[in-house]
């Protein structure tokens, strides 16, 4: 979960009830245009670029981080 959230462009992860905002949008009549549409409810993940791992070591420091 830590991962997700670091790698998400909101830095954190969604609730179930933004995911249960999305559905309630897409099954109702808001939704009648909406065709074929892939529609991510993951925080900005998917376009984030994943988990950007630990922070940098300390500068001088030759060990990489673990």
């Amino acid at each position: 979960m830590e991962k997700s959230a670091r790698g998400a462009l909101l830095r954190r992860n969604v609730t179930q009830d933004e995911v249960g905002n999305a559905t309630a949008y897409l099954l109702s009549d808001w939704a009648s245009g909406v065709t074929g549409e892939v529609h991510y409810v993951d925080a900005g993940f998917n376009i984030g670029g994943g988990d950007p791992g630990i922070e940098p070591a300390a500068s001088g420091s030759t060990s990489p981080s673990s």
